[in-house]
């Protein structure tokens, strides 16, 4: 059997429905202050209840009536069978011994038995029927009784009221570590949200301050251990009062945590329809930006990550709240790369004018801050020359025009057109090593007598170096000196040319 002394060990056993008989017999025994428990098991025989209910104060008798209505009512129990044994009050409160132990009926002497051959023996005067023994057996009933009262009194002014404080006290610290595994759920929950959001990724980041303070209290809540029950009914009481006071602001810290999580969430999804919605319309815009380009199958991809974007905003209020940052991430992520393979696979464009490969995006702005102006030659105007002597050039008014002493490729047919010689009213041949810049329209130039750059030169001019990395400044056209060529440009309609020995583009 079961040692039933130590008080949590009765307390765990009184409560399970599958403590047997004799244990309950056990624990009456030893725990008074279980007997409502004892009363209310399942297992609670008659002849135990019948001892409770001898012996108990009102809760024990209210548990009787409450669990064991019908026996309660009759006041019938059944004899105890004999193997089973009725629990006896404990050794040490001997004024439960004195009243509970039944009375000794008196002495009766025995009946000598009639038989042949024997003789009724001497009939003697009873003790107790004399006055003397009369007068001890009043003062010993008088002392019963006394005895009897005083137990009752002191049970029900001192052990009563004990009983009853305690069994508040095992039914507040019940209470309380419920609430505290309640608690640790709702803890588990508000640090999975925590830990699912940051305040770049909500609308209002105090939310997330202000749950995680919240996780912080709870936390110290859930740690507290619950206190070992005092000696004293009023040190008992006030135990009682801290738990029932604690278990109650637990209770309030559950609904903040629930609060918390709720305001949290919210935030971030107000976050996500605005970030995809954000993703969404950028991703749109660079494919109609770079719709010109011959690489369809990225503008294919693109729209269709554009498609999977709007679908994952759609249904985004039906996505876990603590997966929602994961998913919007996850659309975003993919419309990034789509729209990056777009552009990588796009030519540099212009307004409606699109550039050959290897010109330099600065084509499409205007005149670079950069630019510089060179003193030009005397009798000759603004000239330059590449550092490689080989090109030179100078400024029309309405553009640029330059020379090209050497070089490897023949001038495109589409610009080696006949030519209108104002002048003489008749059509000359244009010159295929020179190509200029005229009112933002790539063409090239017709003459009949020695070009500009290259008479200066035969006359011996000192002529200016553009050196590699700088601009020029021939508003409304400019050029850019670099090793790979000369680049020309009108600053208004992103129109030009690039040029070196090797090499001839224009746009």
């Amino acid at each position: 059997m079961t040692d039933f002394s130590d008080f949590a060990e009765a307390a765990r056993a009184v409560v399970d429905p599958t403590t047997s008989p004799t244990d309950l017999a056990a624990i009456a025994e030893a725990q008074p202050g279980l007997w409502a428990q004892v009363a209310s098991h399942p297992a609670a025989y008659p002849e135990l209840l019948a001892w409770l209910d001898s012996v108990g104060d009102t809760t024990v008798k209210a548990a009787i009536a409450a669990h064991h209505p019908s026996a309660y009512q009759t006041q019938q129990f059944a004899p105890a069978p004999a193997p089973q044994p009725m629990p006896q009050p404990m050794q040490q409160q001997p004024y439960q011994q004195a009243y509970q132990q039944p009375m000794q009926q008196p002495y009766q002497p025995p009946m000598q038995q009639r038989t042949q051959g024997w003789q009724p023996a001497p009939q003697k005067q009873s003790f107790l029927a004399s006055t003397k023994g009369r007068v001890i057996l009043i003062s010993a009933a008088i002392v019963v009784v006394l005895v009897v009262v005083i137990a009752l009194v002191i049970n029900y002014a001192v052990l009563v009221p004990q009983r009853n404080i305690e069994v508040d006290f095992n039914d507040s610290v019940a209470a309380y570590q419920q609430v505290q595994t309640d608690l640790n759920t709702q803890l588990d929950a508000a640090k999975t949200t925590a830990s699912s959001f940051t305040d770049d990724t909500l609308t209002d980041a105090t939310t997330l301050s202000s749950l995680n303070d919240k996780i912080q209290q709870a936390s110290a809540a859930v740690a507290q251990p619950v206190p070992a029950m005092a000696s004293s009914t009023s040190d008992i009481q006030q135990q009682v009062t801290t738990l029932d006071n604690q278990s109650q602001s637990m209770h309030q810290l559950i609904d903040d945590l629930a609060a918390g999580i709720t305001s949290v969430q919210s935030s971030g999804l107000l976050w996500a329809k605005s970030t995809l919605t954000t993703a969404i319309g950028s991703a749109n815009s660079t494919y109609t930006q770079y719709s010109y380009t011959t690489d369809t199958g990225a503008l294919d991809a693109l729209q269709s990550q554009i498609a999977s974007a709007g679908q994952v905003l759609d249904t985004i209020d039906q996505v876990d709240p603590n997966m929602v940052v994961t998913v919007t991430n996850d659309a975003i992520s993919a419309l990034t790369d789509a729209q990056a393979a777009v552009v990588a696979s796009a030519p540099t464009h212009c307004g409606d004018v699109t550039l050959p490969d290897g010109i330099d995006p600065m084509v499409c702005s205007g005149m670079p801050n950069t630019a510089i102006s060179l003193p030009g030659v005397p009798d000759w105007g603004g000239m330059f020359q590449m550092p490689s002597a080989n090109i030179g050039c100078y400024p029309t008014g309405n553009g640029v025009m330059c020379e090209i002493a050497s070089h490897s490729w023949k001038m495109p047919s589409a610009l080696m057109q006949a030519c209108q010689n104002s002048d003489a009213g008749q059509q000359v041949a244009c010159d295929g090593s020179i190509i200029m810049l005229d009112d933002g329209v790539v063409g090239v130039y017709a003459h009949g007598d020695v070009p500009q750059w290259q008479a200066a030169k035969m006359e011996g001019a000192k002529i200016p170096t553009l050196t590699y990395g700088n601009v020029i400044d021939y508003t409304p056209a400019a050029c850019l000196s670099a090793s790979s060529g000369l680049t020309c440009w009108d600053v208004d309609t992103h129109h030009g040319f690039k040029v070196s020995q090797s090499k001839i583009q224009y746009w």
